[in-house]
């Protein structure tokens, strides 16, 4: 089962009940099966690794350990890799696809491979994108889900097992800010804070505290005010408004992170862990980003996938070695890629196929710098992270408040800019005060956008939806 892993998280943080996006399932890096993709600062993809299903879009089935341009992609916001294929998110909100295609997973129709991005017909208005092990899932700006590829075991949440060639929505969902793909199952986060889970259970992977296979959404009542979740093969991650990290499903190497390896049928916290911002799973690793920039990690780890500098399975969370500074994760199904503060990028675990895009094709089971990777979409990168900002509401019509969660504002440079997905400046003010401060982009279009913001000598960031 370990092939069946990628990296599967929905990254939404929420503050004190209010929505404050810093890294949905769209991500601007994100490690697949045995590749990985790269948005650029001119909005084009780079991929490298494993590319025997065209999964790096480059026209060949040639691997790449450095990266390689994507043909045909510009405009593109967000990118995600699945076992043998890849999909990217347009700034107009459309969705390309490419790669292997066995099991319907481009929903183009066909079950051809393709070794160039294609335009998935019939997608419009598309905020949110994740990828399965043969399934994609796509979350429209109206709160609808939709899904097609492999529906072997209901990860589809159509409410059968028929593999689908076409996007379809799924039923009884609405008010849905993320999305999640996972091996053989998915998640829904809803604008409540809850989450509901439909697919593969075998080993409790959807949380509901049973073993049974679920072909359409589920709520899972054990879980509350959550603001993102990760899945991988046959566990699950979720991160809650408080910092906490709770974990469920198998537990075969460790990948729970409690200390033990025995499963769990419902969530249950890591107590060692806090102040998280950002979560991962691998096939079966697991990784946290925390507040002070370090990285932490546990699970399976024969091929390094934990940067600890071991080849040890770890049950409980362990520092990834010599890493700092880190402003964002993306977990493959044996790798793992962080972006720091000063723009490098770093990568380590299995390269057997080049999929650390280091030019070489060696373990590496510390952090190692990859100097050709491309710089993150303007006007993002370079930008800490902080829970010094908080946006009300979030998703938004475009009129929303400004929620300073400081004490007072220091000093007269308080200044804050609106960027697009493309890194253009759509708005520009200075605050005065801590409330009252409400922001009107109503003119501008639907989609992604961030929220660049000095206060004092605190620069941070965060990203909200406009509906």
């Amino acid at each position: 089962m370990k092939n069946q892993i990628l990296k599967f998280g929905a990254v939404l943080m929420i503050t004190a009940g209010l929505f404050q996006p810093t890294n949905s399932t769209s991500q601007t890096v994100a490690g697949g099966d045995y590749h990985s993709l790269s948005v650029c600062s001119d909005n084009t993809v780079r991929a490298w690794g494993y590319n025997a299903y065209g999964q790096l879009g480059d026209g060949t089935t040639t691997n790449r350990n450095i990266s390689t341009g994507v043909t045909g992609l510009e405009g593109i916001i967000a990118v995600n890799g699945g076992q043998n294929f890849s999909m990217a998110l347009k700034n107009n909100g459309t969705v390309y696809t490419w790669g292997g295609n066995d099991k319907g997973q481009l929903g183009d129709g066909t079950i051809s491979n393709k070794f160039h991005p294609i335009n998935v017909n019939g997608l419009s208005g598309i905020m949110a994108i994740s990828t399965g092990f043969f399934h994609s899932i796509a979350l429209k700006n109206d709160g609808t889900v939709w899904t097609w590829g492999w529906n072997s075991n209901g990860q589809l949440g159509d409410g059968t097992i028929n593999d689908r060639h076409t996007p379809i929505q799924v039923p009884g969902l609405s008010g849905i800010i993320a999305v999640c793909g996972a091996g053989e199952h998915s998640f829904a986060l809803r604008n409540d804070g809850s989450v509901w889970a439909w697919g593969r259970n075998l080993n409790g992977e959807l949380g509901d505290g049973t073993t049974t296979d679920r072909q359409s959404p589920i709520h899972i009542t054990a879980l509350a005010g959550i603001t993102s979740i990760a899945g991988g093969g046959m566990h699950s991650m979720a991160l809650k408004n408080d910092g906490t990290v709770w974990t469920w499903g198998g537990n075969t190497f460790g990948q729970l992170g409690n200390g033990g390896n025995t499963e769990s049928l419902t969530p249950i916290m890591i107590t060692t862990l806090s102040g998280i911002i950002e979560i991962g799973c691998g096939g079966v690793n697991s990784a946290a980003l925390k507040n002070d920039g370090t990285v932490w990690t546990w699970g399976y780890n024969p091929n390094g996938e934990l940067g600890d500098g071991t080849t040890i399975n770890r049950n409980a969370p362990v520092q990834v070695s010599n890493l700092t500074d880190v402003l964002s994760i993306a977990v493959g199904a044996d790798h793992t890629l962080a972006s720091k503060s000063d723009g490098t990028f770093w990568v380590w675990g299995l390269n057997a196929f080049g999929q650390l895009g280091d030019g070489t094709n060696s373990v590496r089971l510390t952090p190692v710098q990859i100097l050709t990777y491309c710089p993150l979409v303007a006007g993002v990168s370079n930008i800490q992270k902080s829970s010094s900002l908080s946006i009300v509401p979030n998703p938004n019509n475009g009129i929303f408040n400004i929620v300073i969660n400081k004490e007072k504002l220091t000093g007269d440079n308080n200044n804050l800019s609106v960027y697009n997905a493309m890194g253009e400046k759509v708005y520009e003010s200075t605050l005065t005060s801590l409330k009252d401060n409400v922001i009107d982009i109503t003119k501008q279009a639907a989609g992604v956008y961030y929220i660049k913001m000095k206060i004092g000598d605190e620069l941070t960031t965060t990203k909200f939806i406009k509906l």
